[in-house]
């Protein structure tokens, strides 16, 4: 059942508009590949606008579906990303980061740093996938500027004219609009997009289904083996559902509006407006599946849920701060920099690729993934009496037992000599069952260009 304009807390803003010659200037000098929507953006219902970041030609497209069919882009704009190439991974990097996200509130002056421009509008950084991969940091937003400045020129943020952001900033629909960062955008291999997209919309489809009739079976055949949602895995995921299904499932009703479905470089998210009646209870709100490809079809690895009362106090501040909004009459502007010289490649610190794998374990390790786990370690690794595959039985039994993970690092040191890494570090470990606090060990060595655990050590504080 397709709800449209069943929920009513999500307002409309605008009209689109023909482009302006200095749009059109820049769509010249930066083309866009391809008609229509890109192949970043799948499905987008008619009303709804999606947002691409393309880092290497500094711009920012707002496209916008004007009928079943019909998708127009809007406005390009010249925008400044991270001073850095590459993706973001830690704070501090002064990266862009790429994925999918959305705008969760905005921020305006005096609360708003003079530096930021006339307006903010924040993005879920990090979001689900990021989290998984051990990326950190945060305050990734979209921003305007008190000063005209070069492109690539930010700490990680993406920033345009003050004016370019008040009217992109009209045209968002908070927790809806995605903003989809990639490092170029690329041409539809031939009609790649169109199969997706009707396979991605077949695959909601048979998701809602099982839902609805309450089969259990088709439900979680739907999930990846990785999924994590509310603190529960896949496993604690089925039980809870079994419950809910044999609570509901004679009086379920399920409702969803038409999705806006966009794809990231590894996953894709479902992103629609949900009504759930199962006897009394009800629910209303908007519900972002995290979805990855598996062979000809897809598997959810996250969920996220957003209430309706949560939703109409978000967008009930956003309009208020936008109508309070004058047009900025400055003439900052993002400017191109000067080509610059052809550099040598830049071998990466070692330390830093130490720490990239640290991070990676311990996302692997939250996640009670034993095979992403198990990757960080050399075949040579040992532990006490343990030899590479004792560890192996060792971990699968306590990710088993203890449940959900929670793991903190801190005072991070990292010794280098040669091929052989010291990592030491205070570890606060959290589970349902067992809380430990001490100092964890590391001893690294290089294996076919990258590093691998070869001892580890743990000594609880007292």
């Amino acid at each position: 059942m397709r709800l449209r304009g069943m929920v009513r807390f999500i307002p409309k803003h605008g009209t689109c508009l023909a482009f302006t010659f200095f749009s059109l200037f820049f769509l010249l000098k930066a083309p866009l590949r391809g008609a229509g929507l890109p192949p970043e953006v799948l499905h987008l219902p008619p009303g709804e606008a999606a947002i691409l970041v393309d880092k290497s030609a500094q711009r920012l497209f707002l496209f916008k579906a004007t009928g079943e069919k019909a998708v127009t882009m809007e406005k390009a704009f010249v925008c400044a990303t991270g001073k850095v190439n590459g993706d973001k991974r830690h704070a501090g990097d002064r990266r862009t980061p790429t994925g999918i996200y959305f705008c969760r509130r905005i921020l305006l002056p005096p609360r708003l740093g003079k530096r930021y421009g006339t307006c903010a509008v924040p993005l879920n950084y990090p979001n689900l996938v990021d989290r998984r991969h051990g990326r950190d940091g945060d305050g990734i937003w979209i921003h305007g500027i008190n000063e005209s400045r070069p492109v690539k020129s930010t700490q990680g943020c993406v920033v345009l004219r003050n004016s370019d952001l008040v009217y992109l900033a009209g045209r968002i629909r908070l927790h809806i609009s995605p903003v989809i960062v990639v490092e170029r955008l690329e041409k539809d291999p031939g009609n790649l997009k169109n199969k997706t997209e009707k396979a991605a919309l077949a695959f909601l489809k048979r998701w809602k289904a099982a839902w609805a009739h309450g089969d259990i079976a088709a439900y979680i055949s739907c999930y990846d083996a990785s999924f994590m949602s509310k603190g529960m895995d896949l496993n604690q995921w089925r039980v809870y559902k079994e419950r809910l299904f044999r609570r509901y499932h004679r009086v379920m009703t399920i409702g969803l509006g038409e999705p806006v479905i966009v794809r990231g470089e590894n996953y894709l998210v479902f992103a629609f407006r949900q009504h759930f009646q199962g006897g009394k209870f009800s629910a209303d709100g908007v519900k972002r599946l995290y979805v990855k490809p598996s062979g000809k079809d897809f598997k959810i690895i996250g969920e996220a849920w957003l209430p309706a009362d949560e939703l109409k106090k978000a967008w009930h501040h956003y309009t208020r701060a936008l109508s309070k909004i004058a047009a900025p009459s400055d003439g900052y502007r993002i400017v191109a920099a000067l080509p610059e010289k052809a550099r040598r490649p830049v071998r990466q610190d070692p330390s830093e690729a130490a720490k990239q794998l640290l991070l990676k374990w311990k996302a692997a390790w939250e996640a009670r993934n034993i095979k992403r786990y198990m990757a960080f370690y050399s075949p040579r690794f040992k532990h006490t009496r343990m030899d590479l595959e004792g560890w192996k039985t060792y971990k699968v039994r306590t990710f088993r037992k203890n449940g959900t993970i929670h793991l903190k690092m801190k005072k991070i040191r990292i010794n280098i000599r040669d091929k052989i890494a010291s990592v030491r570090f205070t570890q606060i470990y959290r589970s349902k069952k067992v809380t430990d606090t001490g100092r964890k060990n590391l001893i690294l060595c290089r294996e076919a260009g990258t590093w691998k655990i070869l001892r580890e050590r743990w000594q609880r504080y007292r």
